[in-house]
């Protein structure tokens, strides 16, 4: 399927630190992309900026295998600098894979349904290792109506909620489940962070994977059974992801990238067909435009009936490329900034809802829907639990002027 003329014109803007970066992480790097990495590494690119971005972008192990793997004329100064990330990252993946089977182990003995999210099972089943990305806590999803039980099991273990403003999330859990996704716990002598969250995604009106036993997978990790989310779930998850956190990390569409590459057509029409029933078509049709514009990967031509729909969607493209990626989203100095800053995001998340339902439903959300900031900072009798959502609005410009003036 040939690409938008708008496509093309914003994939000549690309900064050439994003397109080394994205080159250097690429699962097989072509010849003439080797040649025009070892010109550009030779005086055209601030080498510091590029590492910096590789760091940041999370994608560091990826690149330096392949610097390695492919003899790239990268400073030895920032090569031993990447080796020095990939071989603490490699340490910390291990302790993760202990815990993470260690933990899912303990909730299922107690009759806990488990998954987990991201981290060294993704790493492995994306990549055949668990080095290969680089995670910072450990992710597990449980139900609902078992969280306070699954909660009580990290405790067990050492693990102690963080709090935030010096108020439990955890004890006011009926009403913060409503407005989040997860509540953080840490191990100080571990010195490990576990997000148990009960709902995979909560910025996007996104429905619930169906529960169905061909949606998982059980792999093997260093004699370690574990179950996750099959390679087409994982992918629909990980998209799911990265839009709402709006792309801020090349790492998400790369982990992406790869797994499209072991996507055969019968995959893609079912990654299709879930999303149009999961209300996220539009989350996966942004997808394959961030893909085609960094990674330069053919739009599919099943594509092609939502031919519509994509132009609608060049807002939400632009706006992680202009404003995410390329580093337009410097530190907001004043009050008029921020407010422009979150008017943009709000179009963006408006641009992926699907329909005018959705597009009410992510406006209610950002507007008068109560977050956990709210319900921690005033504590309301439940028979009046419903003055949350109009107190939110102006908990927001309160808190908004308190960041401005402070």
């Amino acid at each position: 399927m040939k690409p938008f003329i708008k496509l093309e014109e914003l994939k000549l803007k690309q900064p050439i630190e994003i397109k080394t970066i994205a080159i250097l992480s690429k699962k097989e790097i072509k010849q003439e992309e080797i040649v025009f990495l070892n010109t550009v590494l030779n005086g055209k690119i601030d080498i510091e900026k590029l590492y910096q971005n590789i760091i940041y972008h999370k994608i560091f192990p990826i690149v330096y295998k392949n610097i390695e793997r492919y003899s790239i004329k990268f400073p030895d100064i920032y090569i031993e600098k990447l080796k020095k990330e990939y071989k603490n990252n490699s340490l910390k993946m291990m302790l993760f894979l202990g815990e993470t089977a260690s933990l899912l182990s303990q909730l299922e003995e107690n009759n806990i349904e488990v998954i987990p999210l991201k981290g060294v099972s993704t790493s492995y089943q994306i990549y055949g290792n668990i080095d290969s990305r680089k995670s910072c806590d450990i992710d597990i999803l449980v139900k609902e109506d078992e969280f306070l039980k699954a909660a009580s099991i990290l405790k067990n273990n050492g693990y102690v909620e963080i709090i935030y403003d010096g108020k439990s999330a955890e004890k006011d859990f009926e009403q913060i489940k409503k407005v989040s996704h997860h509540i953080s716990y840490h191990n100080v002598k571990k010195r490990i962070d576990v997000e148990l969250h009960w709902k995979k995604i909560i910025s996007l009106n996104i429905k619930e994977y169906e529960k169905n036993i061909n949606n998982f997978e059980v792999i093997e990790i260093n004699g370690k059974s574990i179950k996750m989310f099959n390679k087409i779930e994982n992918f629909l998850y990980l998209a799911s992801h990265g839009a709402k956190h709006s792309w801020s990390l090349l790492e998400w569409l790369n982990d992406l990238n790869y797994i499209l590459a072991c996507i055969d057509k019968k995959g893609i029409e079912e990654i299709l067909e879930k999303a149009e029933k999961r209300g996220c078509i539009n989350v996966i049709l942004q997808l394959f435009m961030m893909l085609y514009l960094i990674y330069d990967v053919e739009i599919p031509d099943e594509l092609k009936k939502y031919e519509k729909r994509i132009e609608k969607l060049y807002y939400a493209v632009e706006y992680v490329i202009n404003f995410v990626i390329m580093g337009k989203k410097d530190k907001e100095d004043s009050f008029n900034k921020s407010q422009k800053t979150t008017l943009l995001k709000i179009k963006y998340y408006l641009s992926l809802a699907d329909n005018i339902k959705d597009k009410i439903i992510v406006l209610n959300k950002y507007l008068f829907v109560p977050r956990v900031d709210d319900i921690k900072s005033i504590k309301l009798n439940k028979n009046i639990k419903f003055l949350y959502y109009i107190i939110r609005p102006f908990g927001y410009i309160i808190r908004k002027l308190k960041k401005l003036f402070c």
